[in-house]
């Protein structure tokens, strides 16, 4: 499809020509589309990315898709039986999320921010692609109690997808300023005891995934991990996401602006 340097170092910009006899959606600037000239049962669906990213932020999907706004620079996409149930869910919190990290950070620079609720099968809570976050249909939970995890996603559009790790090495680099990140938006929407409650839930997370790796002959409770002849994913824990709780929460309040250098 596309040359693939399986590195977070290596960013490009991309344009994108996809046929397709389903809708297609990318992690970039949903562009026009018109008839296929010579099978009218496909369609030209054409897409661009912008701003340089990573091959790993990179996607693409396609099926029986239908959308709906859930804000000024938002639409929400998933299959359509799904997609009222979805849109509430979403269409409170969405862009309180990205407004607020701008209050706390810098200017939005991607354009658009759309959610997409993929099947059940998809196997993780959420996905940062630019653009187009990628979320678990367990999001939907009727009550919006579960919507904490877009906070999540959207701040990766900071770090993460502007300001990037150069190895996976260094995960935490991702992961634990998007944590960072999240908790000072969550903190300034719902105050300063939510944030501080996320706080100890991720304690002990670290704490447990700590014990959970014991002895760690392999170094993986460290921020820094050397993955030569190791499986990645053997090194994978909430260490990454909630090492800067060691700092005190109270020294910067959720009102403050967090400097980043992008």
């Amino acid at each position: 499809m596309l040359p693939c340097q399986d590195t977070p170092s290596v960013k490009s910009k991309w344009k994108a020509e996809i046929t397709s006899p389903l809708r297609v959606l990318t992690s970039g600037i949903q562009g026009s589309r018109t008839p296929e000239p010579d099978s009218p049962a496909l369609t030209i669906y054409y897409s661009s990315q912008p701003v340089p990213v990573p091959s790993y932020l990179i996607t693409l999907a396609s099926g029986d898709i239908a959308s709906a706004s859930i804000g000024p620079r938002s639409t929400l996409y998933t299959e359509p039986s799904f997609l009222s149930a979805c849109q509430y869910e979403f269409s409170q919190d969405t862009e309180t999320f990205i407004s607020t990290a701008e209050q706390l950070v810098t200017p939005y620079v991607w354009s658009t921010y759309d959610i997409l609720v993929l099947p059940k099968s998809f196997p993780y809570g959420g996905m940062e692609n630019p653009n187009l976050t990628t979320v678990t249909p367990t999001l939907i939970a009727g009550d919006r109690s579960n919507v904490d995890v877009v906070a999540h996603e959207a701040s990766h559009s900071w770090s993460g997808n502007l300001v990037t790790n150069a190895t996976w090495e260094d995960f935490w680099l991702n992961e634990g300023w998007t944590v960072f990140l999240e908790r000072k938006i969550t903190g300034r929407m719902h105050g300063n005891e939510f944030a501080e409650f996320s706080a100890i839930l991720g304690w002990k997370a670290l704490k447990d995934s700590v014990d959970q790796y014991g002895d760690d002959e392999d170094g993986f409770t460290q921020l820094v991990t050397n993955l030569e002849g190791k499986d990645p994913d053997d090194a994978f824990s909430s260490i990454p996401y909630v090492h800067l709780l060691l700092s005190n929460l109270s020294a910067n309040p959720v009102g403050k602006r967090i400097q980043f250098a992008l």
